[in-house]
Protein backbone atom coordinates (compact mmCIF):
# COMPACT_ATOMS: atom_id res chain seq x y z
CA UNK A 1 0.00 0.00 0.00
CA UNK A 2 1.40 3.38 -0.98
CA UNK A 3 -0.79 5.79 1.01
CA UNK A 4 -3.07 5.67 4.03
CA UNK A 5 -5.50 8.56 4.44
CA UNK A 6 -6.38 8.57 8.13
CA UNK A 7 -9.31 10.69 9.32
CA UNK A 8 -9.61 11.21 13.09
CA UNK A 9 -13.12 12.40 13.89
CA UNK A 10 -15.36 13.32 16.79
CA UNK A 11 -19.03 14.19 16.26
CA UNK A 12 -18.55 16.18 13.07
CA UNK A 13 -21.32 16.38 10.48
CA UNK A 14 -18.69 17.90 8.17
CA UNK A 15 -17.17 14.42 7.88
CA UNK A 16 -19.59 13.60 5.08
CA UNK A 17 -18.37 16.47 2.89
CA UNK A 18 -14.81 15.46 3.71
CA UNK A 19 -15.41 11.89 2.51
CA UNK A 20 -17.33 13.10 -0.56
CA UNK A 21 -14.21 14.99 -1.61
CA UNK A 22 -11.86 12.03 -1.07
CA UNK A 23 -13.62 8.78 -1.99
CA UNK A 24 -14.17 9.54 -5.72
CA UNK A 25 -10.45 10.21 -6.07
CA UNK A 26 -9.25 6.88 -4.66
CA UNK A 27 -6.93 4.82 -6.82
CA UNK A 28 -5.16 1.50 -6.34
CA UNK A 29 -2.67 1.64 -3.49
CA UNK A 30 -4.61 4.23 -1.46
CA UNK A 31 -6.74 3.37 1.57
CA UNK A 32 -9.00 5.45 3.84
CA UNK A 33 -9.39 4.80 7.57
CA UNK A 34 -11.92 6.68 9.72
CA UNK A 35 -11.02 6.73 13.42
CA UNK A 36 -14.12 7.68 15.41
CA UNK A 37 -13.21 9.05 18.82
CA UNK A 38 -16.84 8.92 19.96
CA UNK A 39 -17.68 5.81 22.01
CA UNK A 40 -21.31 6.18 20.83
CA UNK A 41 -20.18 5.89 17.21
CA UNK A 42 -21.45 9.23 15.87
CA UNK A 43 -19.60 8.76 12.57
CA UNK A 44 -20.72 5.19 11.93
CA UNK A 45 -23.83 6.12 9.93
CA UNK A 46 -21.89 8.60 7.79
CA UNK A 47 -19.09 6.10 7.20
CA UNK A 48 -21.58 3.38 6.19
CA UNK A 49 -22.32 5.35 3.00
CA UNK A 50 -18.71 4.85 1.88
CA UNK A 51 -17.81 1.14 1.79
CA UNK A 52 -14.35 1.94 0.41
CA UNK A 53 -13.49 3.57 3.75
CA UNK A 54 -12.65 1.43 6.79
CA UNK A 55 -14.48 2.55 9.92
CA UNK A 56 -12.93 2.07 13.37
CA UNK A 57 -14.28 3.28 16.71
CA UNK A 58 -12.55 4.06 19.99
CA UNK A 59 -14.34 2.54 22.97
CA UNK A 60 -13.41 5.56 25.04
CA UNK A 61 -12.50 9.08 23.99
CA UNK A 62 -8.70 9.27 23.86
CA UNK A 63 -8.88 13.02 22.99
CA UNK A 64 -7.92 14.63 19.72
CA UNK A 65 -4.14 14.74 19.74
CA UNK A 66 -3.57 11.06 20.67
CA UNK A 67 -6.12 10.09 18.02
CA UNK A 68 -4.15 12.14 15.47
CA UNK A 69 -0.80 10.58 16.40
CA UNK A 70 -2.42 7.13 16.36
CA UNK A 71 -2.76 7.59 12.61
CA UNK A 72 0.99 7.20 12.22
CA UNK A 73 0.63 3.57 13.28
CA UNK A 74 -2.63 2.74 11.45
CA UNK A 75 -3.05 1.22 8.04
CA UNK A 76 -0.43 -0.25 5.74
CA UNK A 77 0.58 2.72 3.59
CA UNK A 78 4.23 3.64 3.20
CA UNK A 79 2.96 7.20 3.58
CA UNK A 80 0.23 8.50 5.87
CA UNK A 81 -1.96 11.55 5.39
CA UNK A 82 -3.79 12.55 8.56
CA UNK A 83 -6.78 14.46 7.21
CA UNK A 84 -9.02 16.77 9.23
CA UNK A 85 -12.65 15.68 9.43
CA UNK A 86 -13.95 19.15 8.55
CA UNK A 87 -11.51 19.72 5.66
CA UNK A 88 -11.93 18.84 1.99
CA UNK A 89 -9.65 17.72 -0.81
CA UNK A 90 -9.74 19.58 -4.12
CA UNK A 91 -10.33 17.54 -7.31
CA UNK A 92 -7.26 15.92 -8.85
CA UNK A 93 -5.25 15.98 -5.63
CA UNK A 94 -4.50 12.25 -5.26
CA UNK A 95 -3.62 11.94 -8.93
CA UNK A 96 -1.12 14.80 -8.52
CA UNK A 97 0.19 13.51 -5.19
CA UNK A 98 1.06 9.90 -5.97
CA UNK A 99 3.97 10.69 -8.35
CA UNK A 100 5.46 12.94 -5.65
CA UNK A 101 5.76 10.07 -3.18
CA UNK A 102 9.13 8.85 -4.38
CA UNK A 103 11.06 8.63 -1.13
CA UNK A 104 10.61 12.22 0.04
CA UNK A 105 9.94 12.48 3.78
CA UNK A 106 7.20 15.12 3.72
CA UNK A 107 4.83 16.63 1.18
CA UNK A 108 3.19 19.93 2.15
CA UNK A 109 -0.27 20.79 0.84
CA UNK A 110 -1.76 24.24 0.98
CA UNK A 111 -5.09 25.97 0.50
CA UNK A 112 -6.03 28.88 -1.76
CA UNK A 113 -5.53 31.53 0.92
CA UNK A 114 -2.50 30.12 2.70
CA UNK A 115 0.34 32.39 3.68
CA UNK A 116 3.92 31.84 2.54
CA UNK A 117 4.47 28.28 1.36
CA UNK A 118 7.01 28.47 -1.51
CA UNK A 119 4.83 26.43 -3.91
CA UNK A 120 6.71 23.77 -5.84
CA UNK A 121 9.74 23.68 -3.53
CA UNK A 122 11.62 20.38 -3.67
CA UNK A 123 14.71 19.72 -1.62
CA UNK A 124 16.21 19.57 1.84
CA UNK A 125 14.13 20.55 4.86
CA UNK A 126 16.97 22.76 6.07
CA UNK A 127 16.92 24.72 2.80
CA UNK A 128 13.16 25.09 3.01
CA UNK A 129 13.43 26.45 6.55
CA UNK A 130 16.02 28.99 5.47
CA UNK A 131 13.91 30.07 2.48
CA UNK A 132 10.99 31.19 4.65
CA UNK A 133 10.99 34.75 5.97
CA UNK A 134 8.34 33.95 8.55
CA UNK A 135 9.27 30.72 10.32
CA UNK A 136 5.86 30.50 11.99
CA UNK A 137 4.69 28.83 8.77
CA UNK A 138 6.70 25.79 9.89
CA UNK A 139 4.05 25.18 12.51
CA UNK A 140 1.16 26.63 10.55
CA UNK A 141 1.86 24.28 7.65
CA UNK A 142 1.74 21.39 10.08
CA UNK A 143 -2.00 21.66 10.34
CA UNK A 144 -2.70 17.95 10.06
CA UNK A 145 -4.37 18.12 6.64
CA UNK A 146 -1.43 20.04 5.18
CA UNK A 147 1.02 17.15 5.32
CA UNK A 148 1.72 13.71 3.97
CA UNK A 149 4.44 11.95 5.98
CA UNK A 150 6.69 9.01 5.18
CA UNK A 151 6.11 6.77 8.18
CA UNK A 152 9.67 5.47 8.36
CA UNK A 153 10.99 8.86 9.47
CA UNK A 154 8.28 9.66 12.02
CA UNK A 155 9.07 9.58 15.75
CA UNK A 156 5.75 8.48 17.23
CA UNK A 157 6.91 8.47 20.89
CA UNK A 158 8.11 12.07 20.52
CA UNK A 159 4.77 13.07 19.04
CA UNK A 160 2.93 11.46 21.95
CA UNK A 161 5.26 13.15 24.40
CA UNK A 162 4.26 16.53 22.94
CA UNK A 163 0.50 16.12 22.79
CA UNK A 164 0.01 19.12 25.06
CA UNK A 165 1.31 21.42 22.31
CA UNK A 166 -1.82 20.70 20.21
CA UNK A 167 0.41 20.01 17.17
CA UNK A 168 2.10 16.68 17.92
CA UNK A 169 2.77 15.80 14.28
CA UNK A 170 5.33 18.53 13.75
CA UNK A 171 7.26 17.08 16.69
CA UNK A 172 6.95 13.54 15.37
CA UNK A 173 8.27 14.78 12.03
CA UNK A 174 11.19 16.73 13.47
CA UNK A 175 13.70 14.47 11.73
CA UNK A 176 12.23 14.77 8.23
CA UNK A 177 15.12 15.63 5.93
CA UNK A 178 13.44 16.12 2.56
CA UNK A 179 10.31 18.00 1.57
CA UNK A 180 8.18 18.78 -1.46
CA UNK A 181 5.52 21.48 -1.61
CA UNK A 182 2.52 21.15 -3.88
CA UNK A 183 2.74 23.59 -6.81
CA UNK A 184 -0.94 24.55 -6.53
CA UNK A 185 -3.72 24.51 -3.87
CA UNK A 186 -4.99 21.02 -3.05
CA UNK A 187 -7.05 21.40 0.14
CA UNK A 188 -9.66 23.61 1.75
CA UNK A 189 -9.80 23.91 5.50
CA UNK A 190 -12.96 24.00 7.59
CA UNK A 191 -14.08 26.85 9.82
CA UNK A 192 -14.18 24.79 13.00
CA UNK A 193 -10.62 25.40 14.17
CA UNK A 194 -10.35 29.12 14.87
CA UNK A 195 -8.47 29.01 18.15
CA UNK A 196 -5.20 30.66 19.01
CA UNK A 197 -3.53 28.89 21.90
CA UNK A 198 -1.92 31.10 24.50
CA UNK A 199 1.43 29.33 24.76
CA UNK A 200 2.24 29.49 21.04
CA UNK A 201 5.46 31.47 21.53
CA UNK A 202 6.81 29.02 24.10
CA UNK A 203 5.99 25.99 21.96
CA UNK A 204 7.38 27.33 18.70
CA UNK A 205 10.54 28.59 20.42
CA UNK A 206 11.20 25.10 21.76
CA UNK A 207 10.39 23.57 18.38
CA UNK A 208 12.66 25.92 16.43
CA UNK A 209 15.56 25.25 18.80
CA UNK A 210 15.05 21.53 18.21
CA UNK A 211 14.96 22.10 14.44
CA UNK A 212 18.15 24.14 14.58
CA UNK A 213 19.91 21.39 16.49
CA UNK A 214 18.69 18.59 14.23
CA UNK A 215 19.41 20.32 10.93
CA UNK A 216 22.56 22.10 12.16
CA UNK A 217 21.16 25.51 11.27
CA UNK A 218 22.22 28.94 12.51
CA UNK A 219 19.76 30.85 14.67
CA UNK A 220 16.33 31.22 13.07
CA UNK A 221 13.69 33.68 14.17
CA UNK A 222 9.92 33.78 14.12
CA UNK A 223 8.25 36.94 12.81
CA UNK A 224 4.81 37.91 14.18
CA UNK A 225 4.17 34.39 15.42
CA UNK A 226 1.20 35.34 17.55
CA UNK A 227 -0.77 36.51 14.51
CA UNK A 228 -0.89 32.92 13.35
CA UNK A 229 -3.94 30.74 13.73
CA UNK A 230 -5.83 28.20 11.63
CA UNK A 231 -7.96 30.88 10.01
CA UNK A 232 -5.47 33.33 8.54
CA UNK A 233 -3.15 30.57 7.40
CA UNK A 234 -5.58 28.14 5.91
CA UNK A 235 -8.90 29.73 4.96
Amino acid sequence: MKLTIYIPTFRRVELEACLESIIPQLVEGVEVIISDNDPDGFAKEIASKYPRAKYTRRYFNIEGDPNVVRGLACGSGEYVWVFGDDDTMLPGTIKALIPMLDGVDRVIHWSPNSLETNPGFHGQMSDYIQSLDDKSILVASTLITANVWRRAVMNIPLGLEKVDTKYPLFWAGLGCETVKVMPHPTITVGHVHTNVFGFFNKVIDEYLKALMAHHKLPKINVLSAMRWNFVNVSL
